[in-house]
C-alpha cells in the first residue's frame, strides 16, 4: 500500500470530525464540544506533520498554519482552565481556604473572556477557512513522485520521532522549558505511533502507550510551572495566599518530578524511546528566571471530571 492510499481516508475522517465539532460548538460552546475540537486539532496537525513530504510541504503547511491558529486560541483558554482548578484542588491551611475561593471567583473573569475571544475567532470563520483548506488538500490528486511505499514511510516517522526524544531525554528536572519541550516530543512520538500503527510493526506501535505515560507525568509538571508563574504576576493575590499556593505547588512539583525519574529509571533499554538512566538531577523547582515568562500552551489528557480533557 501507498503511503497516500493510507493516510487519506483517515485525513477524511479527521475533516469530517473537525467539521462536526465546529458545528457542536458553534451551537452552544460547551465545555465537550470545545475539548472535542481541541482533540481533533491536535491529531490533524500531528498527522499532516509527518505527511507533508506526500501531499507536498507548501500545501500542507499552509492548511497546518490555517488549523495552528484555531489551535492556539484554544490553547490559552484551557491553559487558563486548567491554571484555575490546579490551584484550587491545592492542599492549603483551612483559614485561607475561604480567601483562595474569593480570588478564584475573581479570576474567571479573565477565564470568561477568553472563552469569548476563542467562539469570536470561530465566529469570523478562521476554523471554517482552515477546515476549507483541509478539504481542498485532500480533494487535489497527490503527485506519483511524491508518493511512497508505506512501511518503510511509517517506520521513518517514529523511528525520527523517537531520535528526537532520546536527544532531550536527559533534560535536569529543574529546567522547566527542558522538560516542557520534551512533552511536546513525546506528544508528537505518541501521535505519530498512533496515527500510523497500522502501518508499524507491534514493537513501533506500542511507542504510543510509553510517549502517552510520559506525555501525561510532564504535562502535570508544566500546569505547576505555569501556575508558579501566573501567581507573582497576579498583583490581587495577598501575600499570605500567595505563599501557600506557592508553598503547595512546590510539593506537588517535587512529587511529580520523582514520578517523572522513576517512570524514566524504570524503562527498559530494549523497548524505551529513552536512553540509559542519568544520574538523578535536583528535583527542585526552577527560578522564574530560567524560564520563558510565556510557557507555550500544553494539550495533556486528564480525565472529563477533573482537568480540561487534553485526551487525544
Amino acid at each position: 500500500m501507498s503511503a497516500a492510499a493510507f493516510l487519506s481516508p483517515r485525513l477524511q475522517g479527521l475533516a469530517r470530525k473537525l467539521r462536526e465539532a465546529l458545528a457542536r460548538v458553534d451551537e452552544g460552546g460547551d465545555e465537550e464540544a470545545i475539548h472535542d475540537l481541541r482533540v481533533v486539532l491536535r491529531r490533524l496537525r500531528s498527522l499532516l506533520k509527518p505527511a507533508r513530504v506526500v501531499y507536498g510541504i507548501f500545501h500542507t503547511e499552509a492548511v497546518r498554519a490555517a488549523l495552528k491558529s484555531v489551535a492556539d486560541a484554544s490553547g490559552a483558554l484551557r491553559d487558563e482552565e486548567v491554571l484555575l482548578q490546579t490551584l484550587g484542588a491545592l492542599e492549603i491551611p483551612v483559614p485561607l481556604r475561604r480567601a483562595r475561593g474569593a480570588w478564584l471567583k475573581q479570576r474567571q473573569a479573565r477565564e470568561h473572556e477568553l472563552r469569548q475571544r476563542f467562539l469570536a475567532l470561530l465566529a469570523s470563520g478562521e476554523a471554517t477557512r482552515a477546515a476549507t483548506l483541509l478539504d481542498a488538500l485532500l480533494l487535489l490528486p497527490v503527485d506519483p513522485s511524491l508518493d511512497r511505499d508505506l512501511a518503510p514511510f511509517a517506520v521513518r516517522v517514529v523511528e525520527k520521532a523517537t531520535r528526537r526524544v532520546l536527544a532531550r531525554s536527559l533534560v535536569d528536572a529543574a529546567d522547566s522549558e527542558g522538560l516542557h519541550q520534551l512533552r511536546i516530543l513525546y506528544k508528537r512520538l505518541r501521535y505519530a505511533a498512533e496515527g500510523l500503527a497500522d502501518a508499524l510493526p507491534p514493537e513501533l506501535a506500542a511507542r504510543a502507550r510509553v510517549a502517552e505515560r510520559f506525555q501525561k507525568i510532564l504535562g502535570e509538571i508544566h500546569d505547576i510551572d505555569v501556575a508558579l508563574l501566573a501567581l507573582p504576576q497576579d498583583l490581587s493575590l495577598k501575600p499570605a495566599l500567595r505563599d501557600a499556593l506557592q508553598a503547595a505547588l512546590v510539593l506537588q512539583r517535587q512529587r511529580q518530578v520523582q514520578k517523572f525519574l522513576t517512570a524514566r529509571e524504570g524503562r527498559e533499554a530494549s523497548s524505551s524511546p529513552s536512553p540509559p538512566t542519568p544520574p538523578r538531577p535536583a528535583a527542585s523547582p526552577p527560578t522564574p528566571s530560567s524560564r520563558k515568562q510565556t510557557p507555550s500552551p500544553s494539550k495533556r489528557a486528564t480525565t472529563r471530571a477533573g482537568r480540561p480533557p487534553r485526551k487525544g
